[in-house]
């Protein structure tokens, strides 16, 4: 959270996340920030095409949900999605409380519970952020 957090509050420019190739370019600067101002190992396995930026993330905004892998893969989902060693658990979760129409806030919080229930690798407490502002990215979300 930290890094990630002084990155974007150092960032002259906010990235705009609306689509695949955009969210790629800005994994790629961060990649490299990552190594160059916080000093990240990027050596995971030798047989590794890429270095590792060693963190998955997700993006949620208005344009849609995107999953970033450590090695900078974009993949856009069109419903939920889930990372983390209990994703299986949160991902039957959410699937459930999705089909019964629940709020996304809703959705999310049944797969993190569900995760924590099952998953000795996900614990409590957990945060739940919701952006009401068009603004996703504004740096006073950041503080």
């Amino acid at each position: 959270g930290y890094i990630l957090r002084d990155y974007f509050k150092n960032l002259n420019e906010l990235p705009t996340l609306n689509s695949v190739d955009n969210i790629f370019i800005m994994a790629c600067d961060i990649h490299s920030k990552l190594k160059e101002k916080y000093y990240l190992n990027p050596n995971e396995d030798e047989d590794d095409s890429y270095e590792s930026s060693r963190m998955e993330y997700l993006i949620a905004n208005q344009h849609g949900i995107f999953g970033v892998d450590s090695y900078r893969y974009v993949e856009e989902y069109t419903k939920y999605s889930a990372y983390g060693s209990g994703y299986m658990f949160a991902l039957g979760a959410m699937n459930v409380a999705y089909e019964l129409n629940y709020t996304a806030e809703e959705i999310a919080r049944f797969g993190l519970e569900a995760s924590a229930e099952y998953d000795d690798g996900t614990d409590k407490p957990f945060h739940i952020y919701k952006i009401e502002n068009n603004n996703c990215m504004d740096n006073s979300n950041f503080s």
